[in-house]
């Protein structure tokens, strides 16, 4: 199955933010020192914690767009694997054991974690709830 236009600019991007090459071939799509990324669109988002299985250090799925962003955090519930957006920017953390500290950008912010999200922040104590709850996960 060939890749789309958004998963080939996503691994571009975000390998070269990690000084990295990107490997379209089977297998991970970005590997290097600091991290192993998967980018996903929001059909495959499912199938990359099996393809991350297996590796040490700090594992990604990358996601293309918004709603593939919003599939990876749920599907990465309660595992080890970290969220990307399609920038690179890091929406939550992964805490596999002998993860080195990945920084390939700042932290996102909590207003943008709720605008990826479709967060109101209307209600800023619930808000911030959730910008934890997805932090620490």
């Amino acid at each position: 199955m060939s890749e789309s236009r958004s998963h080939k600019i996503t691994a571009n991007r975000i390998s070269k933010k990690l000084r990295a090459d990107y490997n379209p071939d089977k297998g991970v799509d970005i590997k290097s020192s600091r991290a192993t990324v998967e980018v996903e669109t929001p059909d495959t988002v499912g199938d990359a914690p099996g393809q991350l299985r297996g590796h040490r250090g700090a594992v990604y799925i990358a996601g293309t767009t918004k709603d593939a962003v919003q599939k990876a955090i749920e599907v990465t519930s309660g595992t080890t694997i970290g969220v990307m957006d399609n920038r690179g920017d890091i929406i939550k953390r992964s805490t596999r054991k002998g993860a080195k500290k990945v920084h390939v950008a700042k932290k996102a912010s909590a207003k943008k974690i709720r605008k990826t999200l479709k967060i109101s922040s209307s209600s800023k104590k619930s808000a911030h709830k959730t910008v934890r709850k997805i932090r620490r996960h």
